[in-house]
């Protein structure tokens, strides 16, 4: 009998810390331990405009000081041609094609970025027009971040890549807000 009062006296004790010791016994609400992820880091603030990019392109668009503009690499991504890529904080490139709907030139620059999981598009304002956003996760667990628009003859996609989103975004959001379409 001793024993079955030890045990019912645990018993008790554990319940009442469950309960959080609160007054009136009831439970103390649970904590919280999700937090929200940012996955658009729509809190980053466009750079400061230093200067429009150099790049013989369709498009303008400007760089945050102390980013370089440098030819592109050969990253064409069917039928989309890369024309440009500024370094700074991280990297942005850029390809442009034949006119398609933004979304359909996304998912070309996507197919070359390797697997990816948890793609998350939105339409947005890419400078004065509209345009299609992609958020995604990369194969090494990075978040990156396109942009794409269609002008009257082509498309555009501007991709950002770097280690941290949140040193690139000022610069992706520079480039994505002063993006303005120069057709020859």
């Amino acid at each position: 009998m001793l024993r079955m009062v030890g045990v019912v006296g645990v018993v008790l004790v554990a319940v009442a810390g469950c309960a959080g010791g609160s007054p009136g016994g009831q439970a103390a609400p649970p904590p919280t331990t999700a937090v929200a992820v940012d996955v658009w880091a729509d809190h980053a603030e466009p750079a400061a405009s230093a200067a429009p990019v150099p790049c013989g392109m369709p498009i303008g668009f400007d760089i945050a000081a102390g980013a370089t503009a440098t030819p592109p690499g050969d990253d064409q991504r069917d039928g989309l041609d890369p024309v440009c890529q500024v370094k700074g904080a991280g990297e942005l490139r850029v390809w442009t094609g034949a006119a398609m709907t933004p979304r359909a030139a996304l998912d070309k620059v996507l197919a070359g970025e390797g697997p990816i999981t948890d793609p998350r598009y939105r339409d947005t304002k890419v400078g004065k027009g509209d345009g299609v956003e992609v958020t995604y996760v990369n194969d090494k667990g990075v978040r990156g971040r396109a942009f794409a628009m269609a002008t009257t003859l082509r498309s555009v996609v501007v991709a950002a890549s770097g280690a941290d989103f949140d040193k690139v975004a000022p610069e992706y959001l520079l480039a994505k807000q002063s993006l303005t379409p120069i057709e020859r």
